[in-house]
């Protein structure tokens, strides 16, 4: 079929590219990239045809001219046959037609999807259709423009003309729903358009139309300009506070100006003395200030009190002060501080405005339940957590506009904090720019350095300048005294007891107000404290006591009902354990004279706590350390009937505080324990809160081994070992994994036991441990019963993983083919990691690395391609990773640096918030081969050395080598051969020891290299390098 003869041709390009004639797909794979590429930019180009020069600049940039011409006639020829395969050799094609130097699509036979979509949306727009029909019109825009070329240049202004028209569609659609009386409709459309663009006006101008048609106020209302000044503009067009423009949430639902947190409402008790100097740098204004700001200090020292002061002077200007604290008897909950400051914050908002901020930012519902049920996951952990902190920057952003003085996040005691907390305050400390954030970490020094990653995460905000130090010394003896005095009064305060309570104290203002307290009611001071020693200061223990001798018995039995407790409990909690746990239990009115008694003696405070999505009266010690020592008082048996108490009311009331759960029944030594203990660490590990998932699962394990609980015990190992790897803790998971393949493998659970073994094949491969990776395959061949399609699937990803390292690439390509063939049986509603599109998109990425290392680059960039959009389906950070990582490798090999670096520096943000090392440290010394392409040379050392610096510490040999083989490169550059001598030896070393067969590649290559670089040197001793750094 020539010329007429030939069936019309459609095209898609919405939803992804597709050609078909008479309904059959026309083909369904591209021999070369570049015939697709040039079909689909004829497809959108107006009148569907470009210059040849217009195509050539865009296909192949850089290119000499007689090159590009040639990939164009090339790519011509392919783009001709397959859409028309029957097309004789040397005939004119059909659809594809050539005029002088233009190129088109023929007219009268092919028709291409996006014009019928942009013809529908007009009509729309003019109101000539029905309600159906515009719905139908604006289903047809909702695809996405060639999602599989995200990143295309090419592509981006026509899918920016589609973004404008479909919001223009979707707005009309508001319109004629709210005509017609539909307002459920139009709102329920205008919710959704939100969540896709949180900036949408005109969207949140029609919900708010909606909503008052539904008798619905405060809900979304127009924000605010960043450029408006209402207070300005009602000065200056004489208007009172009625004209001020409304705030983005619940307008008129509450007072303009934010009420301060809980945590610091109450007027301080004790001075600030000494402070005056530290108060001004935290509450300086001045422009180019980092973000964040670091307060260190010991316990005592006045971190929480400084900041208090700080955040109430931020307040006095018309700031939004969200405070939260991480309490260390909740041990690590993952992002436990940021969940307490919006707790806090929103319990006490309208039901309407947390209704809004949901629609705006559903991910949040993960960390605060007063929004409501959380949204399901839907892709893996990496971009379930990339999601949430957007969610949470987005909403912090949201307040900031919607206030004159911004918004100022302040996390106390950062040292009980998980790591998910640490990486949450670097992105948004890294992502703040220019808008109104800022942000105040306060955390004991010494419990910091606990955990190296975040004493990491710390330093790495300091040394990038999104973070200042600010640290509090112990008061002066004159600043003591004053503080003192200032407490006890002058005529109790004595020159001889001010000079006790400085030496005692050694300045420590905690423990100074303390003894203050002390002298105020006419006691003798402790003679002796040893502050230097490790644990609780028996200062504070001894003042503790003292006020507590002074309890009734009642008050002193409640006082451990508040220590067992924790952090802030809801009096009816207090109340409830009261009457269950004492002996003699204690009525509420009892109960109620106790607290009122402990309150009286300063041991303890009111303030609000959120207890079911809002907030209700509460309690809190009004130090930790107070609480430590109360809590140390207790007996065993004491402490266990009392956490199994706490853990019953908890359960009965909240039965989402999964943390709180499982620290009272572990506590308890309950055995419900088990139960909430995994799901705490299989959230916290859905949350990509690493550390906090470490925890769980090893409290969980160490349950589960006491009860004697093998197949449950061999799971938990499994999942702790998927988290360990994460964390790069390769010999920890490769233990938990040997064990768990173990009591499966004895246990006869053939499917679990291949699982295990795939997981343990490849996770030696990420260990430097290749060789041991096929032996032991080798030894664990398939059992001799029938397995599941998904365990199929994963045993010939991890084989084909096993050749790639050792360079069996033809055996590697041969096992990501069968494993993609596997794949496609599975069933499609399955998530987590047996999804089909998680494992059809590895193993066409496996596929794709393995063209590539065979020379084959056009089919690997088109597998490549392929893989991104499973993973994107997926919504695996961890495949977007590798893939997007594989792309700009093979751009920068093709010479494409701009597109080589514009996904790599994709696929690094992606490292980053995953977290672990191994991939960051890669995707920096990749990313510095390409500023060593390019010519800059100091950023390619900066970013060598760095990837190198950040991955040493771990021991991880597939990793190190490959950064050490990207500082060798720049070096020879750079013409300093010693250095890369030096740095090539160990590469060497790393290689050999692991077997990998791409980095004995590059050793190979580079001691060529090296050798080649000495010669030359000799030959010409004097003559400086051309790429001296």
């Amino acid at each position: 079929m020539i010329g007429d003869e030939a069936p019309p041709l459609r095209i898609r390009l919405l939803g992804g590219f597709h050609a078909e004639r008479e309904g059959a797909p026309v083909v369904e794979h591209w021999r070369r990239p570049g015939a697709r590429t040039l079909v689909k930019l004829l497809a959108l180009a107006p009148e569907h045809r470009m210059h040849r020069e217009q195509v050539m600049e865009i296909c192949r940039p850089g290119a000499t001219p007689e090159a590009a011409r040639n990939n164009l006639r090339v790519a011509l020829h392919t783009a001709r046959h397959a859409l028309q395969p029957e097309l004789p050799p040397r005939s004119p094609s059909a659809y594809l037609l050539a005029k002088g130097e233009l190129l088109m699509l023929a007219p009268h036979l092919v028709t291409v999807d996006i014009d019928e979509a942009e013809r529908a949306a007009r009509a729309a727009l003019t109101g000539a259709l029905d309600l159906v029909t515009r719905a139908a019109a604006l289903e047809a825009l909702e695809r996405e423009l060639l999602p599989e070329d995200p990143y295309a240049e090419w592509a981006a202004s026509r899918r920016a003309e589609l973004s404008l028209l479909r919001d223009r569609v979707r707005h009309a659609l508001a319109d004629a729903q709210l005509a017609a009386g539909q307002a459920e409709e139009a709102a329920g459309l205008m919710e959704r358009a939100l969540i896709r663009d949180p900036e949408d006006e005109g969207a949140r101008e029609r919900l708010v139309r909606a909503q008052r048609v539904l008798g619905r106020f405060g809900g979304y209302a127009p924000r605010q300009s960043r450029a408006e000044d209402p207070d300005e503009d009602a000065a200056r067009s004489g208007a009172g506070p009625a004209a001020v423009p409304a705030p983005r949430y619940a307008p008129g639902a509450a007072p303009r100006s934010p009420s301060l947190p809980a945590a610091i409402r109450r007027a301080p008790r004790t001075p600030l003395v000494g402070r005056d100097h530290a108060l001004r740098v935290l509450t300086a204004e001045t422009g180019g200030l980092p973000p964040l700001t670091l307060v260190a200090g010991e316990a005592g020292v006045g971190k929480t009190r400084l900041a208090g002061e700080a955040a109430r002077a931020a307040h006095r200007r018309g700031t939004l002060v969200l405070w939260g604290t991480a309490h260390e008897a909740e041990g690590r909950t993952p992002y436990g501080p940021w969940a307490d400051a919006l707790h806090a914050h929103l319990a006490g908002r309208p039901t309407a405005e947390r209704a809004a901020i949901r629609a705006a930012h559903p991910e949040l519902a993960a960390l605060v339940p007063e929004l409501g049920a959380p949204v399901p996951a839907v892709a893996g952990p990496e971009e379930e957590r990339s999601r949430l902190f957007h969610a949470v920057s987005g909403v912090l952003t949201d307040f900031a506009r919607d206030r004159p003085g911004g918004v100022l996040v302040v996390l106390d005691d950062l040292h009980d904090t998980d790591l998910g907390s640490l990486q949450l305050l670097y992105h948004l400390a890294r992502t703040t720019g220019s808008q109104n954030r800022r942000f105040i970490a306060a955390f004991r020094e010494e419990d910091l350095g606990s955990v190296p990653a975040r004493r990491r995460i710390l330093d790495a905000a300091l040394g990038q300048g999104l973070a200042r130090r600010l640290e509090l010394m112990r008061l002066g003896e004159a600043d003591c005294a004053r503080l003192v005095a200032g407490l006890a009064g002058g005529l109790a305060a004595t020159d001889s007891r001010l000079a006790d309570v400085f030496r005692l104290s050694a300045g420590n203002p905690l423990f100074a107000s303390e003894l203050a307290g002390l002298i105020d009611h006419g006691l003798p001071s402790p003679a002796a404290a040893d502050l230097g020693g490790i644990g609780l200061p028996e200062a504070v223990r001894s003042t503790v006591d003292a006020r507590l001798a002074r309890l009734s018995p009642s008050a002193r039995a409640v006082v451990d009902v508040l220590a067992t407790a924790g952090g802030d409990v809801p009096l009816s909690e207090v109340i409830e354990v009261a009457g269950a746990a004492l002996h003699p239990p204690l009525p509420p009115a009892a109960c109620a004279g106790a607290l009122d008694e402990i309150l009286v003696a300063g041991l303890a405070e009111e303030r609000d706590v959120v207890a079911g999505g809002r907030p209700v009266p509460g309690y809190t010690f009004r130090h930790p350390l107070v609480r430590l020592a109360c809590y140390g008082r207790l007996t065993a048996a004491r402490r266990r009937v009392l956490h199994g108490a706490h853990g019953d009311a908890a359960l009965g009331r909240r039965r989402e505080a999964v943390d709180t759960l499982a620290l009272h029944f572990v506590r308890a030594d309950d055995p419900r324990a088990v139960h909430w203990v995994r799901r705490a660490a299989r959230r916290a590990a859905a949350l990509y809160a690493n550390d906090s998932a470490d925890r769980y699962y090893r409290e969980l394990i160490t349950l589960l081994d006491a009860s004697d609980e093998s197949a449950a015990g061999a799971e938990a190992r499994h999942e702790h070992a998927l988290v360990l790897r994460r964390l790069a803790r390769y010999p920890e998971a490769e233990s938990a994994l040997r064990a768990a393949l173990r009591t499966r493998s004895r246990a006869g659970d053939h499917d679990d036991a291949v699982r295990t073994a795939a997981a343990l094949a490849e996770l030696l491969c990420r260990a430097g441990h290749v060789r041991e990776a096929r032996t032991m395959l080798d030894g664990t061949p398939l059992p001799e019963v029938p397995l599941t399609t998904a365990t199929k699937a994963v045993y010939a990803l991890a084989t084909g993983v096993v050749d790639l390292h050792l360079g069996r690439y033809g055996s590697g390509l041969a096992a990501a083919l069968r494993a993609e063939e596997i794949a496609r049986g599975l069933d499609p509603g399955v998530v987590g990691d047996e999804n089909p599109e998680l494992l059809r998109g590895r193993a066409v990425g496996n596929r794709a690395v393995c063209l590539a290392l065979l020379g084959r680059t056009d089919e690997a960039e088109e597998a490549s391609r392929q893989s991104l959009v499973h993973a994107e389906a997926a919504g695996d950070a961890g495949l977007l990773t590798t893939v997007l990582s594989m792309l700009s490798q093979l751009a920068l090999d093709a010479g494409r640096h701009e597109e080589a670096r514009t996904f790599r520096h994709r696929s690094l943000r992606l490292a980053e918030r995953g977290g672990d090392p191994a991939l960051i440290a890669f995707e920096r010394g990749s990313l510095a081969r390409i500023d060593l392409a390019t010519g800059d040379l100091a950023a390619a050392r900066a970013g060598a050395a760095g990837a190198i610096d950040l991955v040493r510490p771990f021991g991880i040999s597939w990793c190190l080598a490959f950064a050490l083989a990207h500082l060798v490169e720049i070096c020879l550059h750079c013409g300093e051969l010693d250095e890369a001598q030096e740095a090539l030896e160990e590469c060497a070393q790393l290689a050999a020891e692991s077997g990998d067969a791409q980095a004995l590649d590059a050793v190979r290559r580079l001691t060529g290299q090296l050798a080649e670089a000495r010669a030359e040197q000799v030959r010409t001793p004097n003559s400086a390098h051309p790429g001296a750094c």
